[in-house]
């Protein structure tokens, strides 16, 4: 089932079966309650949050204040603001608002916030902490343009919950061997399985010199002419609209295979935005040795291959 299909199935339930956010929505404007910028518009009933799937823009369905938004990790979806008129105008208005995070701010990113229109993507990132899946990020909304309503329509919060049905790869064996973190380095900066004899070096200098050697190796590996020309030239294949397309290496199957062999994540939805287009312009600037020291130093990596919990310049494998 597509992320799409998910949120609609949950999302058409809202309006009916929430009794907290129901009520939410039913007063109308009327004497000193109403906001003090009130333009002339139609009596304003009630305030909803539209919900689209941002890749094909197709309605999801609605929340009420108070309401909560499941994802899973990788779904985007565009929120948008929608006053709903009173019983006698038919057309909606989408007035001008602004979202802020007020708390879970390492589950989602709120990203292109257009003022004007209203509107905001949520993209799922990850379940703050992966024991506690169900944790929920709190989001506050504010009506900024004048309109005819109560104050209480005013603005509001609704929760996000962020959920990772993606199995958990298995860590490699404890006390990962320099054979299996270099075979790890080869696939994740070459693209590639390590050959025997231009191995051989590297796994000494990781038996010999533990983390700092691990480093050492890798960054070489990516200064060499292999990684800045040789993988560029190699081909991959990727599904595209239900069909397998082969095409030529890019950086951000480069990247991909950085997190998914150094740090066991497979899906880049599962980083934040704005970390995965930071290394990506790394990438373009040639500074894969920037984002190897990123993610070299990361508590991921040092528990993947069973280096010891201590300053990574002196771990060594267990």
């Amino acid at each position: 089932m597509t992320a799409a299909h998910r949120l609609s199935a949950r999302l058409a339930l809202f309006p009916f079966f929430l009794a907290s956010a129901a009520a939410f929505g039913q007063s109308e404007a009327r004497g000193t309650d109403l906001d003090s910028r009130t333009d002339a518009g139609p009596a304003i009933q009630e305030v909803r949050l539209r919900v689209d799937d941002f890749k094909t823009k197709k309605d999801l369905g609605y929340l009420l204040e108070g309401d909560v938004l499941e994802l899973e990790v990788g779904d985007s979806v565009i929120v948008r603001v929608v006053a709903i008129p009173a019983a006698d105008h038919r057309a909606v208005r989408y007035p001008a608002a602004t979202f802020k995070l007020l708390s879970g701010a390492r589950r989602i990113d709120l990203s292109r916030p257009d003022e004007r229109l209203g509107s905001v993507v949520v993209h799922a990132v990850r379940p703050d902490d992966p024991a506690n899946s169900g944790s929920t990020t709190l989001v506050e909304f504010t009506i900024t343009s004048p309109l005819n309503a109560h104050r209480k329509l005013l603005g509001g919060t609704f929760s996000v919950v962020v959920k990772d049905s993606t199995p958990t790869p298995p860590p490699p064996q404890s006390g990962a061997s320099g054979e299996v973190i270099t075979a790890a380095l080869d696939r994740a900066i070459l693209l590639r399985e390590p050959d025997a004899a231009g191995a051989a070096p590297k796994i000494d200098t990781i038996r010999q010199r533990g983390f700092s050697g691990v480093y050492d190796v890798a960054v070489d590996m990516a200064a060499s002419r292999e990684s800045r020309e040789n993988v560029y030239q190699r081909s991959v294949t990727v599904v595209v609209g239900g069909r397998e397309v082969t095409r030529p290496v890019n950086d951000e199957d480069r990247l991909l295979a950085l997190y998914r062999e150094l740090l066991g994540i497979q899906n880049a939805g599962t980083v934040r935005a704005d970390e995965w287009n930071g290394q990506l312009d790394l990438f373009a600037r040639g500074r894969l040795d920037e984002v190897l020291r990123d993610l070299l130093g990361r508590q991921e990596f040092l528990d993947r291959f069973g280096f010891d919990r201590q300053a990574p310049g002196r771990a060594r494998p267990r």
